[in-house]
């Protein structure tokens, strides 16, 4: 009797260590796999973030306000990706709210400042100079970087801005911009 006692602790045992051991080689193997990313994404992952969505209004007064598919795509990658490190954020779209809200926390900007009006309000604040052209081209320190074609019509080149800086709002919070001429390159950047 005592030896089939032992022989079923021992099991349990045995079962537990398992256990910890695929548990932990997951988790190191996930931190091996995405540590320099954990490293840019760090100060984002607490509960403090806010993502704001270029909101537009609709064609009727009665419509509520739109966002785009690529940034919903891209909003979808964010939280799965928050997933892997337990992480949350609170989402707004820029129509919805002031920029004042934001000054005790992270900001994740999706969407250029031609279509996200708090990514205008804040690119006025940086310390590095962003702005569109009226085609919706990026401009960096006078370099145009243009869609190809810039005419309307089917993408075929397109350019995204990736952008982690101070907030403007204070030293210990933090600002992302994942903005692209159009919703395709906004996408791209999140996805990269």
């Amino acid at each position: 009797m005592a030896d089939f006692i032992i022989s079923i602790l021992a099991g349990l045992v045995t079962g537990v260590i398992g256990t910890i051991f695929v548990f932990a080689r997951t988790r190191i193997a996930l931190y091996l796999r995405v540590g320099s990313l954990r490293k840019v994404w760090f100060p984002f992952l607490r509960e403090d973030t806010v993502v704001i969505l270029s909101g537009r209004l609709g064609n009727l007064p009665r419509s509520t306000t739109k966002v785009s598919f690529p940034e919903v795509e891209a909003l979808i990658s964010l939280k799965d990706f928050y997933r892997n490190f337990n992480g949350k954020f609170s989402i707004d779209n820029s129509l919805d709210t002031l920029i004042s809200n934001y000054d005790h926390k992270h900001i994740i900007l999706l969407g250029g400042q031609k279509a996200n009006q708090i990514t205008e309000q804040i690119s006025k604040k940086i310390a590095i100079p962003i702005s569109y052209d009226t085609k919706g081209n990026l401009t960096v320190h006078g370099g145009i970087f243009a869609s190809v074609p810039d005419d309307g019509s089917p993408l075929q080149e397109d350019y995204a801005l990736l952008l982690k800086c101070n907030s403007p709002f204070g030293q210990d919070k933090k600002l992302f911009v994942l903005a692209g001429n159009h919703g395709a390159a906004t996408e791209a950047a999140v996805r990269f």
